[in-house]
């Protein structure tokens, strides 16, 4: 799915891996306007870490698949120049050193709170002003949340796995989206 914005508009990026207990990992790219409607849609085949690459990897293999093999490969399909790519996954969030786009990592919302908490860690001091004022619009329309779940949805929809539980692997933990 592609469709032109008009060249002064920003788009934005969101960027997700699922692991599928049959399918394995498979990574979704849904790249919207500032007011959430999407312009592209890509995923990847799903991807299963041979029992060599765990054993050789170790520790770094979910951040190695996420940023390296399945987030890059998502970012290369992409046409569209993302002003901003979001992840919400901590083993994701490396994708910024694959690209000379901001990558902002999304929080889930605590309790207290109503909408997911970006983080700005990743991005370089010289873009922060300008991702905040981008933040600050996209915010006005989008729960920064809810696209991931679009992809889940759209991935679901496919048939690329699954209708029982997937594992979205949020944050730093590993959760469950129904």
């Amino acid at each position: 799915m592609k469709h032109d914005p008009s060249p002064a508009e920003p788009v934005f990026g969101f960027l997700t891996v699922i692991q599928d207990a049959s399918a394995g990992m498979l990574g979704g790219l849904l790249i919207v306007n500032r007011r959430g409607r999407p312009l592209e849609f890509h995923c990847t085949a799903p991807v299963a870490p041979s029992r060599a690459e765990e054993i050789l990897f170790g520790p770094t293999l979910r951040p190695h698949f996420f940023s390296e093999r399945i987030g890059a490969a998502l970012l290369a399909k992409a046409s569209a120049a993302m002003a901003v790519v979001f992840v919400h996954q901590r083993d994701a969030w490396g994708v910024a050193e694959e690209t000379s786009v901001p990558v902002v990592l999304v929080e889930a919302a605590t309790s207290e709170e109503t909408n997911a908490t970006p983080l700005l860690d990743h991005v370089d001091e010289a873009e922060r002003a300008n991702v905040e004022q981008l933040l600050a619009e996209l915010t006005r329309y989008v729960d920064l949340a809810e696209p991931f779940e679009r992809i889940v949805d759209a991935v679901r929809e496919a048939g690329l796995v699954g209708s029982g539980p997937i594992e979205d692997s949020s944050e730093a933990g590993h959760a469950e989206a129904a």
